[in-house]
């Protein structure tokens, strides 16, 4: 009788060796690593608020599974500071006077998809893992002086490649707030003229560029370069001499000749006149056989064309152009 168990007892008492050995080997070895982003920054103590805020937006439900992320996680200071400078004094307070909506997509603005080291990042727009409820993802932009990275201007990485299985976190200094069609030129170097004219025609122009409160619309954007051609062929010198012969009005009609109502994606432009913010005059859109996007303005100019497309703000969207758009 006693022979007839002796042997699964003998394999009870086995397992039972091996399982608390396994125990006893991953104690020694420390805690098993985390497997997602959020729970690397949990193990960052100065990354306390930035964690709470994730919770309270339950970004995790939009993350896929297995799936690698970039968080640029602001520090408990600054988001401690971003906090007092609204008057608020905790995150759900933050998260009562945003709103779920756009709490939802501040958090998601701080996050990139897939594993990205600072080394690999370039000047330039990216696309985060904010998402408006049409599918398309708001941008942010990054810049690189030397070892130093900015975000958005003034937001700089301060502690970089914290590297996990499940992706990598970069501590910043501040804290990222999604930005509008004014936002994202103004923190591109490439659109310093077109920011000074935004600038020069406020507050005529605000209430279409910054706000994010009256409806989408689409920007064309001509570059630094654009603007030179344009200064040079009429012979000044630079926009403050431009600005000194016209008026604020008429150079908020030349930037509303720029705009158009509604945010339209490069893809979804047809051979048609789309009107623009300016009463009564309209851009003829024209795409060639290879895809290029044509634009033909009032006077009758059809070698503008759109150079890079879909940079997606808070209240639209913008198109790079190269040359500046003229009517009559």
């Amino acid at each position: 009788m006693i022979a007839k168990f002796a042997k699964p007892l003998a394999l009870v008492l086995t397992i039972s060796i091996l399982t608390v050995s396994c125990t006893k080997k991953e104690l020694d070895n420390g805690p098993i690593a985390p497997k997602s982003a959020l729970e690397m920054a949990q193990q960052e103590p100065d990354l306390s608020l930035f964690v709470e805020a994730a919770s309270l937006s339950n970004v995790e439900y939009y993350m896929n599974p297995g799936a690698t992320y970039t968080l640029f996680a602001p520090s408990d200071s600054s988001f401690t500071r971003f906090l007092s400078n609204l008057g608020l004094s905790s995150v759900s307070e933050l998260k009562s006077h945003w709103g779920n909506e756009y709490f939802n997509l501040f958090i998601r603005y701080h996050i990139l998809e897939g594993k990205i080291r600072t080394e690999n990042l370039a000047d330039g727009y990216v696309v985060t893992f904010a998402e408006l409820q049409d599918g398309d993802r708001l941008h942010s932009y990054m810049a690189r002086n030397g070892s130093t990275i900015s975000i958005n201007g003034d937001v700089k990485v301060n502690s970089s490649n914290i590297v996990g299985s499940g992706g990598v976190i970069h501590k910043i200094s501040g804290v990222l707030t999604p930005l509008t069609i004014e936002g994202l030129t103004k923190v591109n170097p490439s659109f310093s003229k077109l920011s000074e004219v935004i600038k020069y025609t406020r507050p005529r122009m605000d209430s279409v560029l910054v706000s994010r409160d009256n409806g989408y619309h689409t920007l064309l954007a001509p570059t630094d370069a654009a603007f030179n051609l344009f200064l040079n062929y009429y012979g000044y010198t630079d926009l403050t001499t431009l600005f000194g012969l016209i008026t604020k009005d008429q150079m908020a009609d030349a930037l509303r000749y720029h705009i158009l109502k509604g945010k339209v994606r490069a893809e979804d432009f047809q051979n048609a006149e789309y009107k623009t913010l300016l009463t009564g005059a309209s851009l003829k859109i024209t795409k060639d056989t290879s895809g290029t996007i044509i634009i033909t303005d009032d006077k009758g100019v059809a070698l503008i064309k759109i150079i890079s497309t879909n940079i997606i703000g808070i209240n639209g969207a913008i198109h790079t152009i190269d040359k500046v758009l003229e009517f009559q």
